[in-house]
């Protein structure tokens, strides 16, 4: 059993690297959990919309609560149940998005961020973070024109995004896998690294 999240900027590539390793761990016979942040439970799922989709104003600290408020009800009614049954947790993003997003890129001071974090995870932490990583160019090129309310914040956000999660993937020495690659060579190095 282990708890691993992949985070990086958007059109990092998570989601699909998350079924690569679902279907890695599945062929070994363990029984996993993929989740996702923000959502998995109907109140999360109401947040994941406010958040993504609202066509209003929301304050990087009203973004802290919310994000931490789905957070704090996966823990409650997904992930802690998923560890006493010894599952394999795969997340796509996790409390280093809400680092990143909103200290590094919304202006939010860091240690008041973390402090709300770890008061939503109730310290049951991952065992891994990895972080993928791609440049601001590339994250425009995957995103497109269909973009949801924080996606389009626009470049200099991005940029602050990204340099956010290389900085803090220094501080906490997070392994930082370069996303630009083939699906097939990052799928590799993941692996490498968790096994």
């Amino acid at each position: 059993m282990s708890f691993i999240v992949l985070d990086g900027p958007d059109g990092s590539g998570k989601s699909t690297q998350i079924k690569l390793l679902a279907e890695h761990l599945e062929t070994r016979g363990e029984n996993v959990l993929c989740i996702r942040e923000p959502g998995q439970t109907p109140l999360g799922e109401d947040l994941r919309h406010i958040l993504l989709h609202a066509t209003y104003d929301i304050s990087s600290l009203s973004e802290v609560f919310l994000f931490n408020a789905a957070r704090s009800q996966m823990m409650e009614e997904i992930v802690k149940p998923a560890i006493d049954e010894g599952k394999w947790i795969l997340c796509d993003r996790f409390y280093p998005s809400t680092l990143v997003y909103q200290s590094f890129a919304g202006g939010q001071n860091l240690a008041v961020v973390r402090s709300i974090c770890e008061h939503a995870v109730a310290h049951n932490k991952p065992d891994h973070i990895i972080v993928l990583d791609v440049p601001v160019e590339t994250t425009q090129l995957r995103l497109g024109d269909d973009r949801d309310r924080i996606e389009s914040k626009g470049e200099d956000y991005l940029k602050n995004v990204r340099d956010g999660f290389l900085e803090l993937a220094t501080t906490e020495n997070w392994p930082v896998i370069s996303a630009s690659e083939s699906i097939v060579n990052v799928h590799s190095k993941i692996l490498n690294h968790l096994f």
